[in-house]
């Protein structure tokens, strides 16, 4: 309960055209967890859940979208990460932690910079993506699971 997804103005589940281009697998359902740690423990917690969870990946403007307004007023932690090499930025996926490029971005101007080891991805209260240490606790982070 409390799973979003992408829909049209009707209510049905729209296929994200943009999502798929982007690499997308399937249609993705989102949840806001307002619960406080780092990355790690959110990329745990959401793995839990089962069914393949993971943080958010992002591929499409509708899925920014829908995962903002879950959580517009929650800087939260979301699937992106750089901390195999620096600069290439990837989702972690599913309960393995498999791994797939970030083809979509909505970094804020400037970002991401690594600022002192910053190599896991928050999305501000605007929206937009900041690079931020993953140690750092946060007091939500947003899972999705894709089918």
């Amino acid at each position: 309960e409390g799973w979003a997804t992408v829909t049209d103005n009707s209510g049905e589940v729209q296929e994200d055209t943009q999502a798929a281009a982007n690499g997308a697998s399937g249609t993705a359902v989102f949840k806001l967890f307002v619960d406080a740690g780092n990355w790690y423990t959110a990329r745990d917690k959401c793995a839990a859940l089962g069914n393949g969870a993971s943080l958010a990946a992002i591929y499409s403007d509708a899925e920014a979208a829908l995962v903002h307004a879950l959580g517009a007023t929650d800087r939260a932690w979301l699937g992106g990460n750089d901390q195999n090499q620096e600069g290439s930025w990837r989702w972690v996926m599913g309960a393995n932690y498999a791994d797939e490029p970030m083809t979509y971005t909505r970094w804020r101007s400037g970002e991401p910079n690594n600022m002192g080891n910053e190599d896991c991805l928050e999305k501000y209260t605007d929206g937009a993506w900041n690079d931020i240490p993953c140690s750092s606790t946060k007091y939500a982070y947003i899972c999705q699971i894709r089918f």
